[in-house]
């Protein structure tokens, strides 16, 4: 049997191709932004499920007291607290995270960039 996951990403993917395929091309063009907003918006969600939590794994690998939340942790490197200096893989650990969240919200500009 499916996990609810599963079955999330396959209603939302089914979703997002019917639309884009069915409903997107016969809009008028007084609706075209409402209709690229939405397709935007389910694709986001779309990714969103299939790379959950990007800021979990970057707080799980700076770890420590700093890291218990995003904002403690962005307190923490204006502070000083954490840096390259205290962790040696923080800007690996920032990249991959940067990188994850483009995946899911903006794929287009990280493949741009990565080319």
């Amino acid at each position: 049997m499916a996990s609810s996951g599963d079955m999330a990403q396959a209603l939302l993917s089914l979703a997002l191709r019917t639309y884009q395929a069915e409903l997107e091309p016969d809009l008028p063009a007084a609706k075209r932004y409402v209709s690229a907003m939405t397709g935007n918006a389910l694709g986001i969600a779309l990714r969103a499920l299939q790379n959950p939590a990007p800021e979990v794994r970057l707080l799980e690998r700076i770890g420590g007291d700093e890291a218990r939340d995003m904002a403690a942790l962005a307190n923490a490197i204006r502070a000083g607290t954490v840096s390259d200096a205290t962790h040696g893989t923080l800007r690996d650990a920032l990249e991959t995270y940067l990188a994850a969240e483009l995946a899911i919200t903006n794929p287009r500009f990280l493949k741009r960039r990565s080319a």
